[in-house]
């Protein structure tokens, strides 16, 4: 398995790594025990390069695990690099060597030979840090801070032509095989590559018959090779094998080239090298962590599986302990003259008084005479009365035989199975206590298996009790271990441009943003902020400036979305700690300005707001923390939002409205009588006229309540401006139509209708037009004005969308010129002029469709990534996942942990559209924790879930 670079592989890496060029290097990091990553930035453009010192760099699109605080050499590295311009990436010659420039003042050599390092050289190649300390040996250099650094050019490059000359002074004394041959003195070229090359020239590798002409022509076939892996992008093979043990294929080698394999072997191609390498030393670190994972879990099952073999011992042995009781017992029972025999002998001679060592000498040579007695007693204990008889088991036993009843003790088909075992022996030791009578010393044996069964039987009950005390416990201890066992990798999610800043989107699709502190409020204003946005703000400290993004240039934002946007501004500030409602104001764009009056000083935070502001009412502080998700241009249609547009002119004919004023429409009807139409078209709008002034008479008649408090001059405008827009919003939905109101079913008019069918049953279409023009009737005529209006309110839309963005423009470009003229009459000449903020906010405005990132998906979109949100509760109506959040005491990363146990509840489905698909699941979980912790703009809350003070409280 390959585990680093070649020299092949660095020139692949460099020339992908040329387009780092010009990026500046935002920070650096340790990774693991030896690794370092890079951070590498463009405005709204990061790149992270994963660096293992001797064995590996390339471009990464995983996060990390980084070390809370830098190493020595990492704060050396930061000191001297952070925001340095990377200028240029140079391969010395055909070396590992890589050298990174930034600017003429530093160097940073990157070594992959050996055991690796990471050299820190300034201006005239001293050592300023160095990865790894090399004492000098023999043909080795020192390698310590404050040493010259030697850096030159090699002679040989990867194109240099060899002669016959080099050639023969290869192999003067040996004669070794082709493939040693190129691989001892072309080293820089991979092995697979020269394998691949000898081959194309029909050659035999392990052959030691080749010529000189041969040699030369596998050099310059490797290459020709990579001049045109240099011509082009690179494509990148990874080489997998067949593991029986895995019965899987793992990866085992990557090459800039094609390679030629046999067997169980497949091939992977990816677009780019930093791809190539990056895919095969991630799956390989995830590989190892899953080997971990498994290792654990593979020691939990052990200790639970001899948990559960412990318990089945210890039942075993109480079924054995029985078995031998029965057995003892039932033997005395059989012999219980010889045992009443060996008791009196003992006792006797116990009784005159004999030396113990006597009586058993004694019994030594009775058992020498082959007497009965003294042959069955095998032990004395005559210090605790006792003595132990070997008696001769009869394979006639029974149970029935022994003096106790069925009822006493019940054996099972294990017991008796061990006492047939124990039949087939000759004899059973038991133990006889001397002052006790056989029946005693028998009964004793069958009350000692009595203990045993009620033993057994509590046993067994509490083993169940204790198998799952130690499940549950050796269950927690693998979850810390595997909480422990962090992932290491995740894939890097490229944040929307606004994602930077406080943001969420409202419940009708517009974007409000607020900046964290004044610089990025201060961009904010200048990117961002277009005529038709507004300022929503709080007059209370630490509230948050959110400016409203109108989707469409002067159209009236939704009432709802504004008090969205005013409960985020209070969330943000003093009043969420305090618990205290409050109420926010917004203005419009032109009421926003940076430039203060004269004589007055305005700080940099600072923005000066003309004209009267409009509060917005009062709302609860309940805000919401759930998961958006960015879906495909494709699926991007089935969640377009409907917003509301500027009003547009539709052409209109009015009661006393000349005709004739409308050539089109007497072209189509030549034979119209105009003095018809025009008294029928009076009668219709007096007749609309008539039922509006009754719908307006009824409700003039109508009581309503008035008890309510006459409201300020303040909150009267706030009233008046949301009258408008709610006005705004029903006149285009057509909701507010009053003829449409006053109808009504008329009594008799469906039979009236029956009967005119069945009158003009037989009467065809062309019949029934001369007919209506003999009448003079204009309802066909209503129907072609109502259908050029329509053309028109569309083709009108149209116009007004392609126009959109040239205005959008237009403005953009009179603002900017605004913005350049105050900035340059308060402040003078000595500020920089920032001519690309215009250019960056559109662009990134545009990079990114709202439309694209919604709540709730359906089963037929491609999801692409998930978005944490925080917002306020009312905007999360149409979010699938999502938690409410209310003012409280928990830091804000313990209570998204809390919202993340309460999104995982859900059962997990991916037929069914309420539960949650394994797709949303796994974006889920591939979020970082401070990507989830970074929209939330409070610091601490209380998680209002069901069923959590209950889980607090287990």
């Amino acid at each position: 398995m390959k585990q680093r670079f070649s020299s092949l592989d660095l020139l692949c890496i460099s020339t992908d790594l040329k387009f780092l060029e010009n990026y500046r290097i935002q920070n650096i990091y340790d990774v693991g025990s030896r690794g370092l990553l890079f951070k590498f930035s463009l405005p709204n453009t990061k790149t992270l390069v994963l660096l293992d010192p001797g064995y590996r760099i390339h471009i990464t699109r995983y996060h990390r695990t980084t070390a809370a605080s830098p190493s020595g050499f990492v704060a050396k590295l930061r000191k001297h690099l952070r925001t340095r311009r990377l200028t240029c990436i140079e391969q010395l010659g055909i070396d590992r060597v890589l050298v990174l420039h930034f600017g003429e003042m530093y160097k940073l050599v990157l070594e992959f030979f050996a055991a690796g390092n990471v050299i820190l050289l300034d201006s005239s190649n001293t050592i300023l840090a160095t990865f790894r300390v090399v004492k000098e040996s023999q043909n080795v250099p020192p390698c310590a801070v404050g040493i010259t650094y030697t850096l030159s050019q090699p002679t040989t490059t990867w194109l240099t032509k060899l002669t016959s000359s080099d050639v023969e002074s290869w192999s003067k004394d040996k004669s070794p095989t082709l493939k040693q041959l190129l691989q001892t003195n072309v080293r820089h070229f991979s092995v697979d590559l020269l394998v691949k090359c000898i081959e194309t020239a029909k050659l035999d590798p392990e052959s030691a018959e080749y010529t000189i002409t041969d040699v030369l022509n596998v050099i310059d076939e490797a290459q020709m090779a990579v001049q045109s892996m240099l011509e082009k992008p690179i494509t990148g093979y990874i080489v997998s094998k067949h593991d029986s043990k895995l019965d899987a294929y793992i990866y085992d080698d990557f090459m800039p080239f094609e390679p030629i394999v046999s067997g169980e072997k497949k091939i992977l191609s990816f677009e780019g090298y930093n791809s190539t390498v990056d895919e095969y030393f991630s799956t390989l670190e995830s590989q190892k962590l899953d080997l971990r994972i498994a290792a654990q879990e593979a020691s939990a099952d052990r200790k639970l599986h001899m948990s559960r073999t412990e318990h089945a011992r210890r039942i075993e042995q109480l079924r054995q302990l029985q078995n031998d009781n029965i057995a003892k017992g039932s033997a005395i029972e059989e012999h219980i003259n010889l045992v009443s025999s060996a008791i009196d002998k003992v006792n006797n001679l116990l009784s005159q008084k004999i030396d113990w060592e006597n009586i058993g000498k004694l019994i030594d040579i009775e058992r020498m005479r082959n007497d009965p007695v003294a042959n069955v007693i095998s032990k004395l204990d005559l210090g605790n009365r006792k003595i132990s008889l070997s008696l001769p088991l009869d394979s006639g036993y029974s149970e029935s035989d022994s003096e106790l009843d069925d009822s006493d003790y019940d054996t099972s088909d294990d017991e008796t199975d061990t006492v047939t075992k124990q039949n087939k022996n000759s004899t059973i030791t038991v133990d006889i206590y001397l002052h006790e009578s056989p029946g005693a010393n028998a009964r004793r044996y069958y009350t000692a298996k009595k203990s045993a069964i009620d033993k057994e039987i509590r046993t067994s009950k509490s083993s169940k009790k204790a198998l799952k005390s130690a499940e549950k416990k050796i269950q927690q201890d693998l979850q810390k271990s595997l909480n422990k066992e962090k992932q290491v990798l995740k894939p890097v999610r490229n944040p929307a441009w606004f994602e930077k800043f406080l943001w969420f989107i409202s419940s009708e699709g517009y974007l409000a943003i607020a900046g964290r502190d004044s610089q990025q409020n201060d961009m904010i204003y200048r990117r961002y902020f277009r005529p038709g946005d507004l300022y929503v703000h709080a007059d209370i400290d630490g509230a948050a400036t959110v400016f409203l993004l109108n989707r469409v240039s002067n159209s009236p934002i939704p009432a709802m979305t504004l008090e969205q946007a005013g409960t985020f501004s209070v969330a943000c500030s003093k009043a969420w700690e305090q618990k205290a409602v409050s109420s926010a104001w917004w203005v419009k764009y032109d009421q926003v300005s940076k430039t203060a009056p004269t004589g007055e000083y305005l700080n940099v935070s600072g923005f000066i707001i003309s004209g009267s502001k409009t509060y917005i009412a009062p709302a609860q502080l309940v805000m919401g923390f759930g998961f958006l998700f960015k879906v495909d241009q494709e699926s991007e249609q089935r969640h377009k939002r409907q917003i509301l547009q500027p009003d547009i002119p539709v052409v209109e004919i009015e009661a006393e409205q000349d005709l004739s004023s409308f050539p089109e429409i007497l072209e189509d009807f030549p034979d119209v009588d105009l003095e018809t139409i025009k008294d029928d078209v009076k009668y219709n709008f007096s007749k609309q006229d008539e039922d509006s002034s009754v719908l307006a008479e009824l409700l003039a008649n109508t009581k309503f309540d008035t008890k309510r408090a006459e409201p300020s001059s303040e909150q009267q405008n706030v009233s008046d401006d949301h009258q408008s827009i709610v006005s705004q919003q029903d006149s285009i939905g057509g909701f507010n139509d009053p003829a449409q109101q006053a109808k009504k079913s008329v009594r008799g008019k469906k039979g009236k209708l029956k009967k005119i069918a069945k009158k003009y049953a037989d009467q065809d279409e062309e019949e029934y037009q001369l007919r209506m023009e003999i009448l003079g009737s204009t309802k066909g005529l209503e129907r072609k004005i109502q259908k050029k209006n329509e053309q028109e309110k569309m083709r009108l839309e149209q116009q007004a969308k392609q126009m959109q963005s040239k205005k959008i423009r237009e403005e953009k470009l009179m603002e900017k010129e605004r913005r350049m003229k105050m900035r340059r009459n308060e402040e003078g000449a000595g500020i920089e002029d920032d001519d690309d903020d215009d250019e960056i906010g559109l662009s990134e405005m545009e990079s990114v469709s709202l439309d694209s990132i919604t709540g709730t998906v359906f089963k037929e979109d491609n999801i692409l990534e998930a978005i944490p949100t925080f917002a306020p509760w009312s905007a999360l109506k149409n979010c699938k996942y999502k938690v409410k959040l209310v003012p409280g005491t928990t830091k804000k990363g313990k209570a998204i942990k809390e919202c993340l146990s309460v999104i995982f509840r859900m059962k997990v489905s991916e037929d069914d559209p309420e539960l949650m698909s394994p797709r949303e699941r796994d974006l889920i979980k591939s979020l970082r924790d401070e990507e989830m912790i970074l929209p939330v703009g409070v610091s601490k809350v209380k998680v209002m879930a069901t069923g959590m003070n209950t889980s607090k409280k287990k």
